[in-house]
């Protein structure tokens, strides 16, 4: 059973309210990631369903970053957020934030009706996150971000929403980065546009992607397993989306992925995952390059087989690929 950290915040700040500068830097780092922590649990009401945070897992596998996010939820009494990641065993409880710095409820309104929702890439949340001049509404409004897919999303009271807008256009903003200028915009244009109630969806922008590795990829062949195993439960695919995240089924071994994109003299790129073979949890990693429509690489099972495999890249399915949870059926021996 995965173990699980009772932390109380009051532990790790000085007599100010601040995080002690007398901690050893590991100490430091950890509470400094559970601030985060406590920022998007009180960003939301107490005793509100299991909210996806847009807070990556600090958790490793295999010696690299879990691709999971948490999921958060605070108590309505005690004061406690619970949180833990769907993708590995990190979970936990977090007390003494009522208060703090940290503590955003003040002034927080039920979320529901009334609300203006918008989709952000991960990209534009770390621009909206790093943004200088916003106000405590507002920033509020970005800390809460939940995850949905390879996107997050945030939700601002219609009443707040031109206020919103407004600390968006801070010329201080704009200043520090032209890219991180740049996703501030774009939220802020597609914001004002829901304001008099159009709709702007801006284009992907595939610039971000020189290797051309982003986007649905149909597995065809493997080195050990053959054609019938791999599309026995789902189309066996690899995916790999935004925010270097990504997923993948042949047969009954699938895993979410978090990959790198290899930018030296071919395209390609590596990752790590984590999943399941069968009814057993599973991890591995895998690396590929590509060469136009077809990728070709390997993936390797911890502890178990590891396969060459070629890809095409092909039309993701509609709503999006999907791995099966089913276990019913047994995987066969390699040939």
């Amino acid at each position: 059973m995965a173990s699980t950290l009772i932390i109380d915040l009051r532990h790790y700040l000085d007599d100010d309210g601040r995080l002690s500068t007398t901690m050893p830097a590991p100490a430091r780092k950890f509470a400094e990631y559970m601030t985060l922590v406590a920022e998007a649990g009180t960003a939301r009401p107490p005793g509100a369903r299991w909210a996806a945070a847009a807070l990556r897992c600090r958790q490793k596998l295999q010696r690299k970053a879990c691709s999971g996010r948490l999921v958060v939820m605070r108590s309505e009494g005690p004061a406690q957020i619970e949180w833990r990641c769907p993708l590995c065993s990190y979970q936990g409880f977090l007390s003494g934030f009522t208060g703090t710095r940290w503590d955003l409820s003040s002034g927080l309104h039920a979320t529901g009706r009334g609300e203006v929702e918008e989709r952000v890439s991960f990209d534009e949340l770390s621009a909206l996150l790093a943004a200088p001049a916003l106000g405590p509404s507002a920033y509020r409004v970005v800390v809460g971000a939940r995850a949905l897919d390879d996107e997050a999303v945030i939700s601002v009271p219609r009443p707040e929403l031109a206020a919103f807008i407004g600390s968006l256009a801070a010329p201080e903003n704009h200043s520090r980065s032209g890219t991180q200028g740049k996703h501030i915009d774009a939220v802020r244009v597609r914001m004002s546009a829901r304001l008099v109630g159009t709709e702007v969806r801006p284009p992907i922008d595939t610039s971000l992607d020189p290797a051309g590795v982003r986007g649905y990829w149909r597995i065809v062949e493997m080195e050990l397993w053959a054609r019938d195993y791999l599309d026995i439960d789902v189309d066996a695919f690899i995916e790999f989306q935004r925010d270097h995240i990504g997923s993948f089924q042949f047969g009954l071994v699938r895993g979410g992925i978090h990959y790198a994109i290899d930018r030296d003299d071919r395209p390609g790129l590596e990752w790590s995952w984590a999943g399941a073979d069968e009814r057993d949890d599973a991890a591995g990693r895998g690396w590929a390059v590509v060469s136009g429509d077809e990728m070709r690489g390997r993936i390797y099972i911890h502890r178990g087989d590891d396969s060459a495999f070629v890809a095409r890249r092909a039309t993701a399915p509609k709503g999006g690929a999907k791995t099966s949870q089913s276990t019913a059926r047994r995987r066969p021996i390699v040939h």
